[in-house]
């Protein structure tokens, strides 16, 4: 039985993931920046620059750490939604891929699929109900 809120969580999982994704992607650039490249275990005496890439690195390890288990929930999470999903009819599923999948707002999903907004909520509440069944 997957719920609204199963799909909810889903959504904000990926959001996460994808900010948790961003952030470590920029201090990887802060551990590229010139002066950084210098990280050879040797002491360093110019004040404290060794302590602040080792703190970069030490929170980009923390970032990858929390990444990958939020990964690692959102892919048990799509594996039971995708097989729940699945079983629904072509429109609901696309229905249900592009606001939870892909992410798009409800207007967007109208323009897609050439429907009214309330056409697509009604839809919606469809795909909920016979989510809930299966």
């Amino acid at each position: 039985m997957i719920t609204k809120d199963d799909l909810r969580l889903y959504r904000h999982l990926k959001k996460e993931a994808r900010e948790l994704a961003e952030q470590i992607e920029e201090l990887e650039m802060i551990m590229i920046v010139p002066g950084c490249q210098q990280i050879t275990g040797m002491p360093m005496h110019n004040n404290g620059e060794h302590d602040k890439i080792a703190n970069v690195i030490a929170k980009s390890e923390q970032l990858r750490k929390a990444y990958f288990e939020k990964m690692d929930m959102l892919l048990d999470l799509q594996a039971e939604i995708k097989a729940a999903v699945d079983k629904l009819e072509p429109k609901e599923r696309r229905l249900i891929r592009l606001y939870y999948f892909v992410g798009l707002t409800w207007e967007e999903v109208a323009v897609q699929m050439e429907y009214a907004w309330a056409q697509v909520h009604r839809l919606h509440n469809i795909c909920l109900k016979k989510l809930k069944m299966i």
